[in-house]
């Protein structure tokens, strides 16, 4: 069973930045970065409840082939992602 998924604005834009700067450093790279992350969404719908709890109740699943977390929660059986946030960044910016 798939749960729905809700990615907030902020996330989105997130995603488009992330793959935008990496189509920008080489060509195909950004689609690549979509395709890898909608592979990790997908298997985050299926099994939201795998990934553990850091701070105020949200997870965070580690996308393995680019340096990027997606910070979600889930209650009420609905996955809502908040922010798909670069790891190479400072991590007291992390949302």
């Amino acid at each position: 069973m798939a749960f729905k998924v809700s990615i907030s604005e902020e996330a989105r834009n997130d995603i488009l930045k992330a793959s935008s700067w990496y189509e920008s450093k080489q060509k195909g790279l950004g689609d690549r970065f979509l395709l890898v992350l909608g592979h990790q969404i997908k298997y985050l719908s299926k099994f939201p409840e795998t990934f553990p709890l850091k701070k105020d109740n949200f997870r965070e699943l580690v996308i393995n082939e680019f340096p990027y977390v997606i910070i979600y929660t889930f209650q009420d059986n609905v996955i809502r992602i908040f922010a798909v946030f670069n790891t190479s960044r400072n991590p007291t910016k992390k949302p």
